[in-house]
């Protein structure tokens, strides 16, 4: 049973454990922010799975204290609280009806984005005294423009001190441009935040039913693996979004939907290299040539990865079927 713990674990130790980590991981996240967020969801989920159903009390009262908590005192700004509980069901829902991770990610993902988007509003519509959509989206481009003129102020300056103004000043034009290209890409980089948490959360989780798990972890539960579909799609769709720019809503929508994908091959070309380098014995040549390539041009060492994590998909995917096949 996926229940069960290992002999040499104490189940009223585990719960003790578990419990007061849900709880202080809660509460830092309702109070302290996303940060927090991750860690709370696989404590969470954990105590979900590993408490026995009968008698079943601490998976009840324990993640609801810090949300009563939390909108007790920030009324109903604190709903977001109930975030971690949400994302914690998600994660042992798909585990105990032999999900997979990539299912799990998808659906963290999604969760959490939504939150993500419902926080900048309830905090925007907190600061202003408000929940007018239209007053709350001015409140933050007022911050924007006040930034943007801050950055121009500063860069400008800069320009001066250096000696160079021709090559080191900067237009409000210009730099209207580049928040703009910046605007255009903040639903794909909530959806980015989200998915890191969603793989921060699922890898803690994994990692403490392996550890305290009498069998172990499920199977289907073992990686996270896009299809091979999904790969063929992040291709098509970062050729389109190459050509089709930003002119256009579709060019906009595009660019959205290939920095979710990059991200998500990306870190499955970060897993091959990972994987190589420990096989090949050069781990730190390897080490040292991925961080730097990605200090020195970021954008082109994520697309790169991207690349690589494609091709280590579709192989992994091929190679599994094969073994399936098999059998």
């Amino acid at each position: 049973m996926i229940r069960e713990l290992k002999e040499s674990y104490n189940y009223k130790t585990v719960m003790a454990v578990l419990s007061v980590l849900t709880f202080v991981s809660g509460l830092a996240f309702s109070f302290l922010g996303e940060i927090f967020l991750p860690f709370a969801a696989a404590f969470c989920a954990s105590l979900f799975l590993f408490e026995r159903s009968r008698g079943r009390v601490l998976s009840y009262v324990i993640p609801a204290v810090p949300s009563i908590i939390s909108i007790s005192v920030n009324g109903i700004f604190g709903i977001i609280s109930v975030e971690y509980i949400l994302l914690a069901l998600i994660i042992v829902l798909v585990y105990r009806y032999s999900g997979t991770k990539t299912e799990a990610a998808v659906y963290i993902t999604l969760v959490a984005s939504a939150f993500l988007l419902l926080s900048l509003y309830l905090g925007g519509a907190r600061a202003i005294g408000s929940f007018n959509l239209s007053v709350v989206t001015d409140h933050y481009m007022k911050i924007l423009n006040t930034f943007k003129a801050e950055l121009l102020n500063i860069l400008n300056t800069y320009g001066e001190l250096e000696g160079d103004m021709n090559s080191a000043s900067f237009s409000r034009e210009e730099l209207d441009i580049a928040f703009d290209e910046l605007l255009y890409q903040l639903v794909s980089l909530i959806a980015v935040l989200a998915f890191l948490i969603s793989g921060i959360a699922i890898k803690l989780f994994s990692f403490i039913a392996l550890r305290v798990g009498k069998n172990g972890i499920l199977k289907s539960f073992a990686h996270f693996i896009p299809t091979n579909i999904t790969s063929y799609a992040f291709i098509g769709v970062l050729i389109i979004s190459i050509f089709s720019g930003t002119a256009t809503q579709f060019g906009i929508v595009m660019l959205n939907v290939c920095n979710v994908l990059t991200a998500v091959f990306a870190y499955m070309g970060i897993r091959y290299a990972m994987t190589f380098a420990a096989m090949s014995g050069r781990r730190g040549f390897i080490y040292a040539l991925t961080v730097g390539a990605l200090l020195i041009a970021p954008s082109g060492a994520v697309r790169l990865l991207s690349i690589v994590g494609v091709w280590a998909t579709v192989g992994t995917n091929n190679a599994m079927r094969d073994i399936s096949s098999n059998d």
